[in-house]
């Protein structure tokens, strides 16, 4: 519920926190990442997971996504808008609604078919470059808040958007193309002969 609270804060800081508010957008993103990956590892701990908690931690990590896109946008806004002049909050809806998109299919697939669409279940007892790769490519979302920081400093919070809406779009082509390759195969596999 404190990570709730942060992203909540973020959108809200970013229209009226003035010109030094990517400091402050950055900071909050930063401290749910931390929270984000504390929380699970906690309850587990504790003995105090649950299917409630799961479910309100997935709510909550989709909520931030999609307003922390928002307060990329607000800021580019506040910043001029640069080459997004008065629409960058848009892409940054849109930008959420991709990563929605992506994760609502991935789960749709995961729960008719029982397993994960292109994330193993099991861990490797090696991994290979392949999956070296995936893991760094999927890795780099965490990094957002950092291009926000230096982005907002260098005063490019455009450019920064730019890149990252051209990341996302990549990651959803080709998380889609994935999930939808693996249901193909699926259906091969179990058509009858």
């Amino acid at each position: 519920l404190s990570s709730a609270l942060l992203a909540l804060v973020m959108p809200v800081l970013a229209w009226h926190g003035g010109p030094q508010a990517y400091w402050g957008v950055a900071a909050l993103g930063f401290c749910f990442h931390v929270l984000d990956c504390v929380d699970g590892n906690m309850a587990r701990t504790a003995g105090t997971a649950s299917k409630l908690g799961g479910l309100v931690d997935g709510f909550v990590d989709l909520s931030f996504w999609c307003l922390l896109f928002l307060s990329l946008g607000l800021l580019v806004e506040k910043a001029g808008g640069g080459i997004f002049g008065d629409r960058a909050a848009e892409l940054g809806l849109g930008l959420a609604v991709l990563v929605l998109l992506n994760r609502a299919t991935r789960e749709t697939y995961a729960a008719s078919h029982g397993q994960t669409t292109y994330f193993r279940s099991e861990i490797p007892d090696r991994l290979g470059f392949g999956d070296l790769l995936g893991i760094a490519v999927a890795g780099l979302e965490g990094s957002y808040v950092f291009g926000i920081a230096l982005g907002g400093y260098f005063g490019v919070l455009d450019r920064v958007m730019l890149a990252i809406a051209i990341y996302v779009l990549l990651i959803f082509v080709v998380a889609l193309g994935l999930t939808f390759s693996q249901a193909a195969r699926a259906d091969r596999v179990s058509a009858p002969r």
